[in-house]
């Protein structure tokens, strides 16, 4: 490395180190995090192992997470039969969907035929109608053709 590289780096690692024993002074260092930093203050000393500071009160939120939890592990626990029943579920409405598609169909193909037969006896009717008025025409022209001579 250069001379001018050698005291870019050295000027960086000081206020590296000047950072950390600022943090140190205020008590804002975490212990186990010199990696960070990249140093370790004395050289006997071991590097240590951060361990977030232990709670000692309780709140609702750690109720939450209780409740939370213990239905994490009754899901995990009913997994297999909660999910058997849900494809069982699944199966049974497409079958249901289908037959009741199928009854649908057979209600449609009924009012259709019920309409049919409706129109068929409309039309009868009418013929029906026509003839025998023409019947009644001619009965009344025939009692007038009787009662002339």
């Amino acid at each position: 490395m250069s001379e001018e590289a050698v005291a870019k780096h050295a000027v960086k690692e000081a206020r590296i180190r000047e950072k950390e024993y600022q943090f140190r002074m205020a008590g804002r260092f975490i212990p186990g995090t010199q990696y960070l930093f990249g140093t370790v203050i004395d050289a006997n000393e071991e590097p240590t192992e951060y361990l977030s500071p232990v709670r000692t009160s309780r709140d609702v939120w750690d109720d939450v997470m209780e409740d939370v939890e213990a239905k994490v592990k009754t899901r995990q626990k009913y997994a297999s039969k909660t999910l058997g029943q849900q494809i069982t579920f699944q199966i049974a409405t497409k079958v249901r969907a289908y037959w009741d598609g199928v009854e649908v169909k057979k209600q449609k193909a009924r009012e259709a035929e019920d309409r049919r037969l409706r129109a068929l006896a409309k039309s009868t009717m009418k013929l029906v109608v026509g003839q025998w008025r023409r019947a009644v025409h001619v009965r009344k022209s025939h009692r007038r053709v009787r009662g002339s001579c």
